[in-house]
């Protein structure tokens, strides 16, 4: 059984503001919208805790803004992967008592860089709508390497939402590229 924690949009600005650089306000500005504190807020609550030491969370497609998220979850192993090379910033931060790995593969075409059964989580958010092809590679993949009772955790965006139809109705991709 998986437990989970009920985090609120403040809990997840105080968890990105130890981690995003200062350097970077506008990436920081984008991260603190309301908008976007409360999506994150009720995706984070959906992650189960780390059962145990050493729990291992794959992130695809992801960002290392949910890093600090996944720490205070429990999980010591943090692997993300990139799906177009240059636009993490992983390797520039340090979480204390966490492992922080990025790869940039091709999901879409290439094995995930992990053994069978060896991870306790994986997440895979608002990235299905930017792959150009059949996303059940990533499903399979997911498949291999979650450990038995493993947790898998998938978010798409609302295609109908008001912002993508309007785009739609102008002729423009909803997803911006």
């Amino acid at each position: 059984m998986h437990k989970y924690k009920r985090f609120e949009a403040d809990d997840i600005k105080a968890l990105i503001i130890k981690l995003v650089p200062k350097q970077n306000p506008r990436r920081l500005q984008e991260m603190l919208d309301k908008t976007v504190l409360k999506r994150l807020s009720i995706i984070a609550s959906n992650i189960p805790f780390a059962n145990i030491r050493s729990s291992k969370i794959l992130d695809i497609g992801g960002s290392i803004f949910w890093a600090p998220i996944y720490q205070h979850l429990g999980y010591d192993v943090i692997n993300i992967v990139e799906l177009a090379e240059g636009w993490s910033c992983a390797n520039d931060y340090s979480l204390s008592s966490s492992q922080i790995s990025v790869f940039t593969i091709n999901a879409e075409k290439n094995n995930l860089p992990f053994l069978d059964k060896s991870l306790d989580c994986v997440v895979c958010f608002n990235v299905l709508e930017h792959m150009a092809g059949d996303p059940m590679k990533i499903f399979k993949e997911s498949n291999r390497i979650l450990k038995t009772n493993g947790c898998f955790y998938l978010t798409t965006p609302n295609v109908i939402g008001l912002d993508n139809v309007v785009d739609l109705i102008a002729g423009r991709h909803p997803y911006g590229w």
